[in-house]
């Protein structure tokens, strides 16, 4: 039963490959060989999905977004410590200790939570119940809804769920290219389980029917079927993978999403803004020590048509003070080719990229950055990123062109002037001219037509400050003001050959459009059921396209109701 139920897991997460979904092919290989090596190992007891991810794509998963919330929130108010955060996603094995140590606390007394945050610590608990058995060793009582399928005996675990989600969007004024109501209808199926106690297996698909008037930017580089007739489209995406228990790391082959640093609204460095990568990873956690390394496929869009390119990168975060974390990350993005020794996760690729460089002939895109959380005063989290992409040569000045670079920066306070169960936020980004850019137009900092980093892209900046209240662990609402910039430089308008030697970039460059953005939106969610969430937006925008004189407003309400089957 065990052989028959992986080798039909394995066929689904990696062999299937129906045009709608996504292929996740680049390393079916080495999957199904691993996979082998699994199956043939000694049986041992399995436990829990603690080796599965908490997913980073809230469209797939309705209530991850809660789940990351309540971690950081905590974390903020001292009462979760020695632990790299800002490498995600976490598996639930990593949350189920959280929640255990959290429990142990309360109940010596040695922490104090808000009324809202113990109910909210309780649901998590019930959420993860299975992991938590693993951790704790004790049994704890499961009141969430209960998988359309489950199968447990002493080496297999098979849990298949759905979600479903309706909801509605209307736009209106000259701040849309599209004005007029899209229904949205989505079924979201899950497989996930565990074989043994060393490997765990995840497939999540988002299927939806869009209704009425179309709106692309909303759902980028999604694979899409549009019926123009019917004024419908279907819209999918997919993520899964394979993942492996080994001594010192886990090892996880197949399609997924990675967030790196501490932005909230928005991350430099790897964000979980473009579609989910085909990927080999391995991911490290040793005490207050986190590492992670990568390299995934990924598609170029470069004069019309999809090419093949590959990302390879590697962080390293530390708690280097009870109240600091430190993060350091490197990127390297490469087209035409495959180079094996960029894969080796202890590669320095400033000091690589320059020999391969000169073995091959190209060009290789290499960004780093560093980042910083700090926790001064209880309650108050202030954070900062910094990344550089392709560093000048020494002796330049900043403002020289090949000064690639942007800036990240943020607070975030809990429960400010005493009053409880409130979070606010306030985040600001810069991205230089030509930063995320390259020469060579397949090494864009790119993943389709979505920026790894951050979803700004080049040549703009965003202000955005964020208040939340929640009247209770279930009702709460989100009050947002956003100032957002653009110049008319971008990832797709690199340095021009034919510039002066000795060019400078320009601070939001050309025509800026401008877009001041007021929301306010309410939810009502019972954690692991069904959710419900609404919000208005209203814009005002100047130079709309950096066309200068074209100014307009913008209005957008959205509705939607999610639910656990």
């Amino acid at each position: 039963m065990v052989i028959r139920g992986a080798r039909y897991i394995g066929n689904l997460i990696v062999s299937s490959k129906p045009k709608v979904f996504m292929n996740i092919g680049l390393f079916d290989r080495y999957f199904i060989i691993f996979l082998l090596i699994i199956l043939i190992s000694p049986p041992g007891m399995v436990n829990a999905d603690s080796l599965t991810n908490i997913p980073l794509d809230n469209d797939l998963y309705t209530f991850s977004d809660d789940i990351y919330d309540f971690i950081e929130r905590l974390t903020v108010k001292g009462l979760i410590k020695d632990f790299p955060k800002n490498i995600r996603p976490y598996s639930r094995g990593n949350v189920a200790k959280i929640l255990f140590d959290l429990s142990l606390k309360a109940e010596k007394g040695e922490i104090k939570l808000s009324s809202i945050d113990e109910k909210r610590l309780k649901t998590m608990k019930t959420l993860f119940s299975e992991a938590l058995e693993d951790t704790s060793g004790t049994s704890v009582a499961r009141k969430t809804k209960k998988p359309l399928l489950d199968i447990r005996n002493e080496e297999l675990h098979l849990s298949l769920s759905a979600g479903a989600s309706q909801s509605a969007v209307s736009r209106s004024g000259k701040g849309f290219p599209e004005n007029g109501i899209v229904n949205i209808t989505s079924l979201r199926p899950s497989i996930l389980g565990q074989i043994k106690d060393s490997f765990a297996f995840s497939s999540d698909i988002k299927w939806e029917f869009h209704i009425g008037d179309i709106f692309p930017d909303l759902f980028l580089d999604e694979t899409r079927t549009p019926y123009p007739k019917q004024h419908m489209e279907n819209v999918a995406s997919m993520q899964g993978y394979g993942k492996f228990k080994l001594p010192w790391f886990e090892l996880e082959l197949g399609k997924d999403k990675v967030r790196w640093g501490p932005g909230y609204h928005g991350q430099l460095m790897i964000s979980s803004n473009p579609q989910p990568m085909d990927m080999v990873k391995i991911n490290g956690r040793y005490g207050s020590i986190g590492f992670q390394a990568f390299t995934a496929k990924l598609k170029s869009s470069t004069g019309g048509k999809y090419e093949d390119k590959y990302i390879s990168a590697h962080r390293f975060e530390s708690v280097i003070w009870k109240k600091m974390d430190l993060g350091l990350s490197e990127v390297i993005v490469y087209g035409d080719r495959f180079e094996t020794s960029y894969m080796n996760p202890t590669q320095v690729y400033l000091v690589t990229e320059p020999m391969t460089v000169g073995k091959s002939g190209f060009n290789d895109n290499v960004l780093v950055s560093i980042d910083l959380c700090c926790r001064v005063i209880s309650n108050l989290l202030i954070y900062g990123e910094l990344v550089v992409d392709d560093a000048a040569p020494l002796g330049e000045p900043l403002n020289y062109w090949d000064t690639k670079f942007g800036i990240l920066a943020g607070f975030y306070i809990v429960d400010p002037f005493s009053i409880s169960d409130t979070d606010f936020r306030t985040e600001y980004t810069f991205i230089n001219q030509y930063c995320y850019t390259h020469e060579r137009p397949i090494n864009k900092y790119t993943h389709y037509n979505s920026p790894i980093g951050h979803w700004l892209g080049s040549d703009a900046d965003d202000l955005w400050c964020e208040l939340k209240h929640r009247f209770s662990n279930k009702i709460g609402n989100i009050f947002t003001y956003e100032l957002e910039r653009h110049g008319e430089g971008g990832i797709n308008k690199p340095h021009p050959n034919d510039a002066l030697a000795n060019d400078r970039w320009t601070f939001i460059s050309g025509i800026r459009e401008l877009k001041h953005s007021i929301s306010l939106g309410a939810f009502y969610t019972k954690v692991g059921y069904y959710s419900f969430k609404t919000r208005y937006t209203h814009s005002w925008l100047k130079n709309i396209g950096n066309i200068k004189g074209r100014d307009g407003t913008g209005n957008q309400m959205t509705v939607e109701l999610n639910y656990q089957l």
